[in-house]
């Protein structure tokens, strides 16, 4: 055999390599573009614990929509796409939320990596026009989430793009 380690491999003193199984063949990646929003009302800013089933279950993070798959992450947006990105992304908040907001900026993009997925997250900051709406705003679907001062976010455990994020 063409092996360097025949002479220490157990396997071949037995024959039974043919028990030994491949390696098994790595996920092909899945790229996509998320959008997030934070969602300020004064000096506080939302955020909510996201539900079972989903990646990152548990964790306190910035309301965030699956946008598509139809770009390669490190392919620069243009700025038509960036309007289009927030607009869907807006109306998925408001479907989500029942709460008006106003778009501020794009405040950065992130590019990372979570298990088989390459994510372009676009984070953009907008601002509550609706604030006497804001003390009974809920999420259609029921779950927690908090209005809290930039200066607590330390205290609310967030995946990591989320805490780059705040």
């Amino acid at each position: 055999s063409g092996c360097p380690l025949t002479s220490q491999c157990r396997a071949f003193a037995t024959v039974e390599q043919h028990l030994i199984p491949l390696q098994a063949t790595r996920p092909a990646i899945e790229s996509t573009i998320e959008a997030a929003i934070v969602v300020r009302d004064g000096d506080r800013f939302l955020i909510h614990q996201r539900p079972q089933g989903v990646r990152w279950a548990g964790l306190w993070d910035f309301p965030r929509y699956i946008q598509g798959a139809d770009r390669v992450p490190d392919e620069s947006l243009s700025p038509r796409e960036i309007i289009r990105l927030w607009n869907d992304t807006e109306r998925s908040f408001s479907d989500e939320w029942n709460l008006k907001i106003t778009f501020n900026r794009k405040v950065t993009e992130i590019v990372h990596h979570v298990t088989r997925y390459r994510i372009r997250l676009v984070c953009f900051l907008a601002d509550v026009t609706d604030h006497q709406r804001r003390s009974t705003v809920a999420p259609v679907e029921s779950r927690e989430h908090a209005w809290v001062r930039a200066t607590h976010f330390e205290e609310y455990a967030m995946p990591v793009s989320g805490r780059k994020l705040a």
